[in-house]
């Protein structure tokens, strides 16, 4: 969501949501937010407000994947660049294998 571009609605029935969850103690996670955005959105019987629901959940998603695909590595070397280990990989056969 660009927020330079959030409309009083979107705020509002994003706060909604949230605050939804908070009195019922529920965890407030991305997933959490989407699935009581689309909760809302079944019982909304305003037409407005119904209508801002997929467009609301549509840019939370795009938001959430592109932060996904930002912090997944993209090769080898940004493996090995963390320190880690790829499994994956079958051993090789050398002098280090001891048999």
């Amino acid at each position: 969501m660009n927020r330079s571009k959030s409309d009083p609605l979107t705020d509002a029935l994003i706060g909604e949501a949230v605050l939804a969850l908070l009195k019922r103690k529920a965890p407030v996670s991305a997933g959490s937010l989407l699935a009581e955005l689309g909760a809302m959105e079944s019982r909304e019987l305003d037409a407005q407000r119904r209508a801002a629901f997929p467009r609301i959940i549509a840019d939370l998603q795009a938001v959430l994947a592109e932060k996904t695909h930002r912090e997944a590595p993209a090769s080898e070397q940004e493996h090995r660049e963390k320190g880690e280990i790829r499994l994956s990989k079958a051993p090789q056969q050398g002098k280090d294998n001891l048999h």
